[in-house]
């Protein structure tokens, strides 16, 4: 909630939601970078190996979207570790067909990339969360600015404009990280939390799918989160 007439630092946080490390500018990582708001779409400058990564002026009232959309990292995991991991972020499909095909043991090589977005609510004002069109996208139905701690709050899981169902969304405040809400999407994509707490959320979510051949990948998952603050009074 930031004022009008300044201007913002944005940093990239990697790790544990709210306790993870800064991550400066990476211009072989960085795919998009941008802050949408009320005049369109622009892109977030910044040097590389800059840690704020980019800085955002504050002129207005309204409802803004910061977007980060890194490019692909592949890396490979001993199959203990990935049904670990895999344990530890919900997908217990993918588990389920290794299982089945005998594949538990094996070592894993995996495509993953992030689609990161905050909501920035200047001056409380109206306005809504925008679609960006990441590969995977959590979208808030709701102004968080307008929803107070006890509310029903809804958010939409896309993948590629499409709504998945059935799929994980963890929710954690910044006021007490180690607690984890955990909802399942509905046929729509549609997730429903009910946030008790005051100040800042993180709502996260993994999506794996069998890697296309061109990636030289067993697996690629795609990393979504969205921020915000829901109002304080």
């Amino acid at each position: 909630q930031p004022e009008i007439g300044t201007i913002l630092p944005v940093r990239l946080y990697v790790g544990h939601p709210f306790l993870g490390e800064s991550y400066p500018r990476n211009f072989q990582h960085l795919k998009r970078f941008v802050v949408s708001g009320a005049d369109g779409e622009k892109p977030i400058a910044g040097r590389h190996g800059s840690d704020p990564a980019g800085y955002i002026r504050i002129d207005e009232p309204g409802c803004m979207i910061v977007g980060y959309r890194s490019n692909r990292t592949t890396f490979t995991l001993l199959g203990e570790k990935f049904e670990s991991y895999l344990k530890e972020e919900g997908l217990d499909a993918i588990s389920r067909y290794r299982a089945d095909h005998h594949q538990t043991d094996q070592p894993v090589r995996e495509a993953f990339s992030r689609c990161a977005k905050a909501i920035l609510n200047v001056g409380k004002a109206r306005g809504q969360d925008r679609i960006l069109g990441f590969d995977l996208e959590l979208v808030a139905e709701q102004n968080p600015c307008m929803v107070k701690p006890g509310d029903d709050f809804f958010v939409r899981l896309l993948y590629k404009g499409a709504p998945l169902k059935n799929i994980r969304i963890v929710a954690v405040s910044k006021a007490y990280p180690e607690r984890q809400i955990q909802v399942f999407t509905n046929a729509q994509g549609i997730a429903r939390f009910q946030l008790n707490d005051r100040g800042a959320y993180l709502i996260k979510c993994v999506y794996m799918i069998p890697a296309s051949k061109h990636l030289n990948a067993d697996w690629e998952s795609f990393w979504a989160s969205l921020t915000f603050t829901l109002s304080d009074s």
